[in-house]
């Protein structure tokens, strides 16, 4: 154990003799690395309580805040110390420095009231597995520049294990048809380094394409739960499988997994954005084959522009309105002005079969 003396001026730290201007404090006060906090007095005090608040368990490599508490004492001012046998503390923000692989306070932190209770915020990780103990130790000080009447304890050693590396543990991944779509859902059981999934599809099993990336966890010994739906254009079978990433770049493929997708009903899908500028997706599904119109009309029921006339096959669709700019009397025009409008899709099939629907979008410059 440190032990300083300065002039009389200076502030009294967790373990040592500080001054707020020029030194932060002296490491060496845990049960670890020294014997408490002896420069305010040679005994600790059940008067003051010093706890740790965390998860008791992490992942090797995973880097986790905890809390150190304190009250108690004269509860003018107070001060702490934390350190690990095995693991690495770090600090969180200004407020907590590291000296010799312990962390203290920066400066003594003013109590609101004597009955109230002061923290600091610290990471702790660790590259070994196993068990681990974080000690603590915390000063509370009666602000008079004079060690008198000042007390400290030693805080409940925090024992925390540090569960082995896992990868990313995949509980189930399945795929549903629904709703003229197929909805995609995968479950995580733990993560470590996870940057994330590629969903990837296919048609025959034997080339795959990503058709989108969805963002992992990072490192989580929690259940994660992820989905995605996708619109097929056409009927058929189709196959999906999970390409997960690390940060580092190494990479691991989930099973392949099959369902067969047959659009039954006729749909047609709120614009996407809504409101939207300048450009908005109108996505709809057809039954079978057949014509199809897809008309733009303002607040007024006056035509402004068709987007889709002509034969068009089963499935699910998407058409884009860009309204930035239009044609009118051989012309180019500036764009649409900001307001309602609705768009309308009428379809018949070859069999005769006649459906129509109407929806309201806003255009909002």
């Amino acid at each position: 154990m440190k032990i300083n003396i300065l002039l009389s001026f200076v502030f009294l730290s967790i373990v040592g003799f500080a001054s707020v201007e020029f030194i932060t404090g002296f490491v060496g006060a845990t049960q670890l690395n020294g014997e408490g906090c002896l420069c305010h007095s040679l005994t600790p005090s059940s008067s003051v309580n010093v706890w740790i608040d965390g998860p008791d368990t992490i992942a090797q490599g995973e880097n986790v805040q905890y809390k150190i508490y304190l009250t108690g004492g004269p509860a003018v001012l107070g001060g702490f110390n934390v350190a690990s046998r095995f693991g690495n503390v770090s600090p969180v923000d200004t407020s907590v420095v590291e000296i010799d692989n312990e962390l203290t306070h920066h400066s003594p932190l003013a109590f609101p009231s004597v009955n109230d209770t002061i923290s600091w915020i610290f990471n702790y990780s660790s590259s070994l597995q196993g068990w681990d103990t974080i000690y603590s130790a915390a000063n509370s000080v009666n602000g008079n520049e004079i060690p008198t009447n000042d007390e400290w304890n030693f805080g409940v050693k925090f024992p925390v294990f540090v569960s082995p590396s896992v990868p990313v543990e995949l509980i189930s991944f399945t795929a549903v048809s629904k709703n003229n779509g197929i909805f995609l859902s995968w479950i995580t059981a733990t993560e470590l380094n996870n940057s994330g999934f590629e969903i990837q599809k296919s048609i025959d099993e034997s080339i795959f394409f990503t058709i989108v990336f969805v963002n992992g966890s990072g490192t989580k010994t929690t259940q994660n739960v992820y989905s995605f739906f996708e619109l097929p254009q056409n009927s058929g079978q189709y196959s999906y499988r999970l390409k997960q990433l690390d940060f580092d770049g190494d990479f691991s493929y989930s099973n392949v997994i099959a369902v067969e997708f047959n659009p039954s009903s006729f749909h047609l899908s709120q614009n996407y954005p809504n409101p939207f500028n300048p450009s908005t997706i109108i996505s709809f599904t057809i039954p079978e084959e057949g014509f199809l119109s897809l008309k733009i009309y303002n607040a007024q029921g006056e035509l402004v522009e068709i987007l889709s006339d002509g034969i068009i096959s089963s499935g699910n669709h998407k058409i884009e309105w860009n309204t930035s700019s239009f044609t009118s009397g051989g012309s180019t025009k500036g764009g649409y002005a900001s307001g309602i409008y609705f768009y309308r899709l009428e379809f018949e099939s070859n069999a005769g079969l006649k459906l129509s629907k109407v929806k309201k979008m806003i255009l909002a410059k």
